[in-house]
């Protein structure tokens, strides 16, 4: 659960055990279930108590190391209370939900159709695989991406049979330079959010340390 102050002018959202959360009045306390409940009221969390600030202190340096050795990016977005992780490859969000505080793992959506969005985690799609801290999901991400690299995603499975026009026809070589059009995009927009990840990396570190 997460308690914010009705009078509060920095909107802000603590858990339980927050001492600034201790100090609010009953009747001036609104509850939210989870991170991203408050934040979609205006709050953000607390950088005192936020759960993922925890999980990260625990292996700062371990994730420090692991993230420069592998080229990842990490950033601990307050707002939304969730550790950010991008590679050149893809983008993904570590959040933390349940009464117990458990982390999961969202991948970004990389096709437009085909994959069933989490309302939780709009634009992300929930991984089946549960690890117990940070280091274990940033390893999982590095050989998600190093099988996707191997074995890329070709799409055919969110195209219809019509979408198969005859090779040499111009139906074809028109979706051949659509196709690597796309490609380019995608390209550039990752180069783009890993530059901008880079930027933002100092913010991380300066997060976990305070």
């Amino acid at each position: 659960m997460y308690y914010c102050s009705k009078n509060s002018k920095e909107k802000i959202a603590h858990t339980e055990s927050c001492r600034y959360a201790k100090r609010m009045q009953p009747r001036n306390t609104i509850m939210y279930k989870n991170a991203i409940e408050a934040r979609n009221a205006g709050y953000r969390v607390c950088k005192c108590c936020a759960p993922i600030k925890t999980y990260v202190k625990k292996q700062d340096k371990e994730i420090d190391q692991y993230c420069q050795q592998a080229g990842i990016s990490c950033q601990i977005d307050w707002r939304e209370g969730c550790l950010k992780v991008a590679t050149s490859y893809s983008q993904w969000k570590i959040i933390v939900k349940g009464r117990d505080d458990y982390i999961f793992l969202y991948h970004k959506n990389f096709h437009r159709f085909g994959i069933n969005n989490d309302d939780l985690v709009p634009g992300y799609h929930s991984q089946k695989t549960r690890k117990s801290d940070i280091l274990g999901y940033l390893e999982y991400v590095t050989a998600h991406d190093s099988y996707r690299i191997s074995n890329p995603v070709q799409g055919k499975a969110f195209q219809s049979a019509e979408s198969h026009p005859r090779k040499g026809s111009k139906k074809f070589r028109a979706q051949e330079r659509r196709q690597k059009n796309r490609e380019k995009r995608r390209s550039v927009a990752r180069v783009l959010d890993l530059i901008e990840a880079i930027h933002n990396e100092q913010g991380y570190r300066q997060a976990v340390m305070i």
